[in-house]
């Protein structure tokens, strides 16, 4: 669990720190599509993601690529509706966040 808490804050100070910068990023290194409901941008994102989580190109993991840009459209939507809770990270920033998230707590992730 301490290293699930530890993942999380990983992931949400990356949100803000690399996806706000042009520069110098450590996790997300890519750049926020202008629409963030194009899929083809979310496939490159979530493999830099994949990559960089566990190690290997998502393309390998069949299926898995449909499962997170559900979870990250559905974050989207929910940071996006009206009335939502005022959070620090725009909707896009929330998907991604929430899709380290669960590369973090994904059996295939190890701590070296």
């Amino acid at each position: 669990e301490t290293y699930e808490r530890l993942g999380v804050a990983l992931c949400d100070r990356a949100a803000e720190r690399d996806l706000k910068s042009a520069r110098d990023r450590r996790v997300f290194d890519f750049e926020l599509a202008k629409d963030p409901m194009d899929r083809a941008a979310f496939d490159a994102g979530f493999d830099v993601l994949h990559r960089t989580f566990l190690g290997y190109p998502a393309s390998l993991a069949s299926g898995r690529g449909d499962r997170f840009f559900r979870l990250y459209s559905d974050v989207l939507a929910r940071h996006a509706a009206p009335g939502a809770a005022p959070s620090k990270l725009t909707p896009p920033e929330a998907g991604w966040s929430v899709v380290c998230y669960g590369l973090v707590r994904h059996p295939e992730f190890h701590l070296y």
